[in-house]
């Protein structure tokens, strides 16, 4: 709470471990997304949200297979939680 993610650290270790498996490169690590994120609840003013995580393999044919897509792309929202 207060802009800072919870459990960011242990997200991202779980992400990193899922990209090295699948074989998608992370470029930067886990430390380049973590300062990515945060940059980006800092710049919405999300105080109180969620912050989503997309790593895909790229655009490329259909299926999982990463020999012919690339390059992977990473996207990251931060969404604000309205209560009431």
């Amino acid at each position: 709470s207060g802009g800072t993610p919870l459990d960011l650290k242990d997200h991202l270790e779980q992400l990193h471990v899922a990209a090295r498996e699948a074989g998608i490169p992370l470029r930067g690590g886990a430390a380049a997304v973590r300062r990515d994120c945060l940059r980006l609840v800092r710049l919405n003013r999300v105080s109180e949200g969620i912050v989503r995580i997309i790593l895909t393999r790229g655009p490329g044919r259909f299926g999982l297979s990463t020999r012919r897509a690339g390059p992977p792309r990473l996207i990251l929202m931060a969404l604000p939680v309205v209560f009431g």
